[in-house]
């Protein structure tokens, strides 16, 4: 079972409103689609070529594991200066001793004949290394004897060792390998992180990722070249007696190296023209944007760095961690290494520390927490002291120097955990200063979907003074007409579409005027016209109409109280009693009359017959002048059918 923090952060995760602010800030503009679409097609072709060039390896190491499998190697092999070495343990330690077997280039006429002499004899005619202070080549320039004269060395004295050195230079090729393709991906989403974020430092972070990806590209072509260069000039004419084992493997791996070398170079190029469209997007926004002061953008701004910070060196701190812990415990080096087992506790501790930093980097920061940040600066001075210590050690200084790849991921990772921990300081001195609060809110906008507003910029028309500006333009001329909302009741705003007609009856006799019916009362909107928004002074006439009561008319008309049933049924006359969620008004004014048709409204009638219990009162005398023979009294009563409404009909409640 999960517990609630982490169902409720799964349900953030999958909410359809975070999924509708990625897709509002992906498109943005053009340059955000474009920015989002182009890494994404990169990071797929990237990681598919470094997925190649990790084959290619493979298969070299499983052709020189077929010659070097089975055949017992004591010692460490290096080449360095064009001289292939022996060593029995790690260089640059106490009682390690080395042997020169071959110098690449020299005579090597002594080679000719091959004794039966095995290794083992030939390392115990040497004498030790005494190790100088100077620190120009990886050796230090040592002092080494070489083998005597009289000792000739053999096809396997010399070509074993050149290629068990070769195999752990592509091993190391492998893990760098492994390391592009997460970097690629990691890549990605950096770049999406600075989509939803809309955030300059991460921006620019990814650039520097793609510019660090591409010179490191150009420097793989390059090392290959030279690593084929050796191989075919020193290593198999000299140690190996000219046996070739990987043939052309190096066309192979240069042909899948350089397209990698030349989509970096065009993915760095796009990245920077769209990096900069973006910067001005962006940069606009963070100074029109209204919501928090200036003060306020500046410490999140600081927030953003500090993040940009702590996700890089995360990455790298990994990445480096990862790569020294395969090595130490692949191959020669495992065996031969002094207190081995202990360099593994300490970077399996680095290791295992790596997730809760960031996390508490991550939090600490957003939420103000003191105890988190306090966690967090302990664990960073504990990262700095583990991997300031390793730089003592012999083991950790030969993997450095000898392997160029993991000493740039291991500098990259030390001096970003540093500017992470600077940063981190920086950002704990703005704590309650309401920078949290304003994460807070932002987040919770995010999450309901809401749109943040900008200041106008150019010659817009500022809304708050737009009526007062309508009002100046109205009075100069009648075109000039700008739309201002104005705060009166809803019910009083008119649409300019046709209104909805409302369900009514029209009850019409032989000797009376036809009267319109109606199930609802009249709105607000029937009782006056639509208010002018052309100016102030129309706005306060209609307000003055509204405000004033309906003119009170008379009637000759007779009121007769309508008997409803309350039980289900017929009433005495068999006519449908009305269920009383449908009925209308208990009072209605009609004229007397005999017949009741309804078009809309379900409002039936009871006959006109008075009621025995209420009596009804005497009818009114007409009004003077009234003329029963008028021709318009003659053409209603000879067509007693629903006519159209009265000119002005009386208002009122019903």
């Amino acid at each position: 079972m999960f517990s609630q923090g982490k169902r409720q952060l799964w349900k953030r995760t999958l909410s359809l409103a975070r999924v509708k602010l990625l897709y509002t800030r992906i498109t943005l503009t053009r340059f955000t689609t474009l920015y989002f679409f182009f890494a994404l097609a990169s990071c797929a072709v990237l990681s598919a070529l470094q997925a190649v060039t990790f084959v290619d390896n493979s298969n070299a190491v499983a052709v020189l594991k077929t010659k070097l499998e089975g055949v017992a190697t004591e010692g460490l092999a290096i080449v360095d200066n064009d001289e292939l070495l022996v060593c029995t343990s790690i260089p640059n330690q106490a009682g390690t001793n080395c042997t020169l077997l071959l110098t690449f280039g020299e005579d090597l006429d002594k080679r000719d004949g091959l004794l039966a002499d095995d290794l083992e004899d030939i390392l115990g005619a040497l004498n030790s290394v005494d190790f100088g202070q100077d620190s120009a080549g990886l050796m230090g320039n040592p002092v080494i004897n070489t083998v005597p004269d009289n000792i000739s060395l053999s096809f396997e004295d010399t070509c074993l060792p050149s290629l068990q050195w070769l195999d752990d230079v592509i091993h190391d090729a492998q893990r760098e390998d492994v390391v592009t393709f997460l970097f690629q991906i990691w890549l990605f989403i950096l770049a999406l992180v600075t989509i939803v974020n809309e955030s300059i430092p991460h921006l620019m972070a990814a650039v520097a990722g793609h510019l660090l990806g591409a010179g490191w590209s150009a420097y793989r072509v390059d090392s290959t070249r030279r690593l084929m260069n050796l191989y075919r000039t020193k290593i198999v004419p000299e140690a190996c007696g000219g046996e070739d084992l990987l043939q052309n493997w190096w066309e192979i791996r240069i042909q899948h190296a350089i397209p990698i070398l030349a989509v970096n170079c065009l993915t760095l190029l796009a990245f920077g023209y769209l990096s900069f469209q973006l910067f001005k997007v962006y940069a606009t926004q963070s100074f029109s944007r209204v919501g928090a002061s200036p003060k306020i953008h500046r410490m999140y701004k600081f927030v953003l760095l500090f993040s940009v910070c702590l996700q890089l060196s995360g990455f790298f701190s990994l990445a480096s961690t990862a790569m020294w812990i395969d090595k130490v415990c692949h191959g020669m080096i495992m065996a031969l290494a002094k207190h081995a087992k202990l360099y593994l506790a300490a970077f399996s501790v680095i290791l295992v520390l790596q997730l809760p930093w960031f996390i508490f980097g991550w939090v600490c920061v957003r939420k103000e927490c003191k105890i988190r940040f306090a966690i967090f600066c302990g664990i960073a001075v504990l990262l700095l002291t583990l991997q300031t210590m390793m730089f003592f050690s012999p083991l950790y200084r030969y993997i450095f120097l000898t392997w160029p790849f993991f000493a740039t991921i291991t500098v990259t990772a030390y001096l970003l955990i540093i500017a992470t921990t600077a940063m981190g300081i920086l950002c704990r001195l703005n704590f309650d200063k309401g920078l949290a609060h304003y994460l807070q809110v932002t987040e919770a906008l995010d999450g309901v979907d809401f749109t943040p507003v900008y200041f106008p910029k150019g010659r817009e028309v500022d809304p708050e003074k737009a009526t007062a500006l309508e009002a100046k333009l109205s009075e100069k001329s009648d075109d000039a007409h700008l739309t201002t909302i104005i705060a009166l009741p809803l019910a009083a705003q008119q649409s300019p579409t046709e209104r909805k007609q409302r369900g009514e009856s029209i009850y019409s006799e032989q000797d009376g005027t036809p009267i319109f019916l109606s199930s609802s009362p009249p709105l607000v909107s029937d009782l006056a016209p639509a208010p002018s928004l052309r100016s102030s002074r129309s706005l306060r006439s209609t307000r003055s109409r509204l405000s004033k009561p309906p003119p009170q008319r008379s009637t000759s008309l007779r009121s007769v109280r309508i008997e409803e049933k309350k039980q289900q049924g017929k009433s005495d006359s068999g006519v449908p009693v009305v269920p009383p969620s449908v009925r209308p008004a208990p009072r209605v004014l009609i004229a007397p009359g005999r017949r009741y048709r309804d078009s809309k409204s379900p409002i039936r009638l009871s006959p006109a017959s008075p009621s025995p219990t209420v009596p009804l009162p005497p009818a009114p005398s007409p009004p003077p002048g009234y003329d029963e023979t008028s021709p318009q009294r003659t053409a209603r009563s000879t067509s007693p059918t629903k006519q159209g409404l009265p000119t002005n009909p009386r208002p009122g409640k019903f």
